[in-house]
């Protein structure tokens, strides 16, 4: 795992925390929770290979599991939300992709849920706060994007 200096931001343990093997005591993943008003709670896990975010939005009850496309890019649930993409070379293409894949699956659980979109501003908000709480999570765990 790369190197992460959590200077200047002061996060607590429920913010940022390490997970390590039991046995060997090799860590095996970070993990970031970012939470605040106005935005979903939002917790992103580091591993060697891969990024995995869970958006959780209160009053989310989807009436379906996930289809092919979805499965495609990445959605592992829609309740809760929940994304997952392999890390690549180019880090920010995967980055990227983790946002893209959790307003996509927020948007699908949302739909399931109301049977609406929103309209063009519920869309909008929508896009606007997920991925606000997928990018501070990603900062939290030193994620540059």
């Amino acid at each position: 795992m790369d190197d992460l200096s959590l200077g200047p931001l002061n996060l607590t343990p429920e913010q940022f925390f390490i997970t390590t093997d039991p046995k060997t005591g090799v860590e095996v993943s970070r993990t970031a929770v970012f939470d605040c008003d106005g935005t979903p709670r939002t917790t992103i896990t580091k591993t060697a290979t891969a990024y995995t975010a869970i958006v959780e939005v209160t009053g989310l009850a989807p009436t379906r599991g996930t289809n092919a496309d979805e499965r495609a890019v990445g959605i592992t649930s829609l309740d809760p939300p929940t994304v997952t993409v392999r890390r690549q070379r180019d880090a920010s293409k995967s980055l990227r992709a983790l946002i893209d894949g959790a307003v996509r699956a927020v948007m699908a659980s949302a739909t399931s849920t109301t049977g609406e979109t929103g309209g063009p501003g519920g869309l909008i908000l929508t896009v606007c706060h997920v991925t606000r709480g997928v990018r501070n999570a990603l900062r939290y765990l030193g994620e540059e994007i």
